[in-house]
């Protein structure tokens, strides 16, 4: 699988997870995607190692920042709830980075859910488009 396909798949499973958790929240799910959130954003040795190899390699950190996207954007319907504290969790799961990538991609996640609407294909075109320009 050539990079860009990958990093479109993290993009689609990242919308995907967003919209999920954005529906199950509208259906009265909290308490359960509370939980799911709460286990997703404990910092993980998987990602420290992989971002201290990814870090300065322009293609492996574009697949590393794009699969960091999935936890991020499941996270802000639950911000948007009220539920969790997105930065807080971010940086914590994410302390290992320096601040400003840290910044970096939160700051792409928010841009990101903030921009979304209700239609899945423009939601994941939107991800997909910032995350190489920004990136």
């Amino acid at each position: 699988m050539s990079v860009l396909q990958q990093v479109l798949y993290y993009c689609a499973i990242a919308v995907k997870d967003m919209e999920v958790t954005r529906l199950l929240l509208s259906q009265g799910y909290q308490d359960c995607q509370l939980a799911l959130a709460q286990t997703q954003f404990l910092p993980s040795e998987e990602d420290r190692l992989a971002w201290s190899l990814a870090r300065c390699h322009p293609q492996a950190k574009l697949l590393f920042f794009a699969g960091q996207l999935k936890t991020l954007l499941l996270g802000w319907p639950l911000k948007v709830a009220g539920l969790i504290q997105l930065e807080k969790a971010a940086n914590s799961m994410l302390n290992y980075m320096e601040p400003e990538e840290r910044q970096r991609l939160l700051s792409l996640a928010r841009s990101i859910a903030e921009q979304s609407g209700t239609d899945t294909h423009d939601n994941v075109h939107l991800a997909l488009s910032q995350v190489l320009r920004e990136l």
